[in-house]
């Protein structure tokens, strides 16, 4: 639910990015999580599913695709070498039931995509270099004062209040997290610091942090990821800011677990208070405890939970205030294309007024 209502989306749609943010991302996170941690499935099924996945991504947004294999390949090497360090034996254990899903993953994606990816970089009239010629690579990124305040000034804000698709409505940039999220997963990260899941999605979150970073000198005065990645071909036609997308999608996750977390230890803590312990008595003689305050401990745990919640989620909500709901405005068919362009001789090309993204 964070991922799919974040800022990001909800700026996407109001410039009329419906492609862009349709959650296919979390799914195949979710296959790899299968596929190489949890491995409770046959691998192959879920390696089908998977290469499933990346072809529907890849008619949606290719973009989306570059920016979530990128971060998939970061969270793969850090799974690795962590793993090779603590644990090489586990490492080669759950590399023996990954093998195969990751295989039949390939055979269901790489003969579906062959031919488009094909067509998309080497077919009839295909763009070549940089789609975005004039822009500097890395140009449509942020800084890291915008993951933490409203800035009114920032390029994206701009851009939408000029061009957005819906009246009135200027959403705040896409990459704010606020404070209130990121204490959230701070703490909950140094509270509960055995959870090596914290640690891998924290990890690949921060790095997709500096992903986001625009190159531009006057912007951000120390080096960034994308002075070498603007210079990589396919990867440098990727704008920057998208990839907090994997930032929200990270930080998402690290909520989920900190919620968890936090509601099975105030469980747990209630439990032991009315006298029930999922531990066995020292006798025979079974323990009695209270009903009532054991549900009175539910639903401690589920109010702290939600308070977690709210912690993280409101200062983010707040700024959606005045904008929702989105007020759509209906669009009307000019009557020259109803009436005059259905005769026009075909192979002509026509040049509208304004364009039809006004962009550009």
């Amino acid at each position: 639910l964070l991922f799919g209502f974040s800022p990001l989306v909800l700026s996407g749609l109001s410039s009329g990015w419906l492609t862009m943010y349709i959650a296919v991302p979390p799914l195949i996170v979710a296959c790899l999580d299968e596929l190489f941690i949890r491995q409770r499935r046959r691998p192959v099924a879920v390696g089908a599913v998977l290469g499933g996945l990346v072809v529907i991504q890849f008619f949606i947004s290719t973009e989306v695709l570059a920016i979530t294999a990128v971060t998939v390949s970061i969270g793969v090497v850090v799974i690795a070498a962590y793993a090779a360090l603590r644990s090489p034996h586990d490492l080669r254990r759950r590399a023996r039931h990954a093998g195969p899903g990751a295989a039949i993953a390939l055979l269901v994606a790489v003969p579906l995509l062959a031919y488009p990816v094909w067509f998309a970089l080497a077919g009839p009239a295909h763009l070549s270099g940089r789609v975005w010629p004039g822009v500097p690579p890395g140009y449509f990124g942020t800084r890291f004062s915008s993951f933490l305040q409203l800035d009114s000034t920032a390029e994206a804000t701009v851009q939408m209040r000029r061009f957005g698709a819906y009246e009135g409505t200027a959403f705040h940039q896409a990459e704010y997290v606020g404070l209130g999220l990121l204490a959230v997963v701070i703490i909950g990260t140094v509270t509960w610091r055995r959870d090596r899941r914290l640690w891998l999605f924290g990890s690949v979150g921060a790095i997709s942090v500096t992903l986001c970073l625009t190159s531009l000198t006057q912007v951000n005065h120390f080096w960034v990821p994308w002075r070498v990645l603007g210079h990589v071909p396919v990867i440098q036609n990727i704008l920057p800011i998208r990839f907090v997308a994997m930032t929200f999608l990270c930080v998402g996750v690290m909520l989920a677990l900190i919620v968890d977390h936090v509601h099975g230890s105030v469980l747990q803590l209630g439990e032991r208070a009315s006298g029930r312990s999922s531990e066995p008595p020292a006798t025979s003689r079974p323990r009695r405890w209270s009903h009532r305050k054991l549900l009175l401990a539910r639903s401690g745990a589920a109010v702290a939970g939600l308070a977690v919640s709210l912690i993280a989620l409101v200062p983010i909500a707040s700024t959606y205030a005045g904008n929702l709901p989105l007020t759509m405005q209906p669009v009307v068919l000019p009557q020259w294309f109803a009436s005059v362009a259905p005769n026009l001789a075909p192979g002509q090309v026509i040049l509208t007024y304004p364009p039809v993204f006004g962009g550009i």
